[in-house]
């Protein structure tokens, strides 16, 4: 199995807002994580899964999609703005603490805007799709993530 950074070396997002543990496969067009969503999430309010949990699971996996692309690997990678999004959850409720698998793939790319499709899958020997979607973000700017280094 292949080594990859840190989650939290290749997004701006820390704490418990950082919801993906780790990175599980990445190729050009495609990356996959693994995410830890306990109890106390507001995503998760009462076991309802809501349609931003989804959503924030795709633009973070796609973070990562964007990191492990870029050519310098060691240099600052241009931070993004959500643009657009759109998801589709296909269960009203789950158990928490949830382990899952977002895998992401590089969608068109129009100037500055980049999409991405997304799926949610339980984690596990057998597993269940849980959500699909899209989200657009926005590329560019003066703000950039500063990566520590990748060996």
């Amino acid at each position: 199995m292949e080594a990859f950074p840190e989650v939290q070396s290749l997004i701006p997002h820390a704490g418990p807002s950082c919801l993906l543990a780790a990175v599980q496969s990445f190729t050009p067009t495609h990356t996959e994580c693994r995410a830890i969503v306990d109890a106390s999430h507001p995503y998760l309010a009462q076991g309802s899964v809501h349609t931003l949990l989804a959503i924030e699971l795709f633009a973070q996996a796609a973070a990562v999609h964007r990191a492990l692309s870029t050519k310098d690997a060691n240099g600052p990678v241009a931070l993004g703005t959500l643009a657009a999004a759109q998801a589709e959850v296909y269960v009203d409720r789950l158990e928490p603490p949830l382990t899952l698998r977002v895998r992401v793939g590089q969608g068109h790319v129009l100037g500055s805007l980049h999409s991405f499709q997304g799926e949610l899958f339980s984690a596990g020997d057998e597993p269940t799709l849980l959500a699909t979607g899209e989200i657009t973000v926005s590329i560019g700017g003066t703000e950039v993530l500063v990566r520590k280094a990748i060996p």
